[in-house]
């Protein structure tokens, strides 16, 4: 049980890591905002911005914004 725990852990850390270096993190609140997205990706829309927001709570977490890269929504590249 610890292993998938820890495993886990380091995944939401690289991922948070990840969204702080990323240019789209505007106020580096390691959350990205459809305002966020907009400034750095106009072609993005507010569905699709919708889609990756799987907590409906406004704003993409490290992990909400590496599945909606790798599903191909958002472009990967910066």
């Amino acid at each position: 049980m610890k292993i998938p725990t820890l495993a886990g852990l380091l995944l939401i850390a690289g991922a948070s890591a990840l969204v702080a270096e990323t240019k789209l993190d505007a106020n580096e609140d390691s959350m990205v905002t459809m305002e966020e997205m907009a400034a750095v990706y106009p072609d993005v829309s507010t569905d699709t911005f919708s889609a990756a927001d799987t907590d409906d709570s406004g704003a993409l977490d490290a992990a909400e914004l590496a599945a909606a890269q790798e599903a191909g929504l958002i472009p990967a590249e910066m």
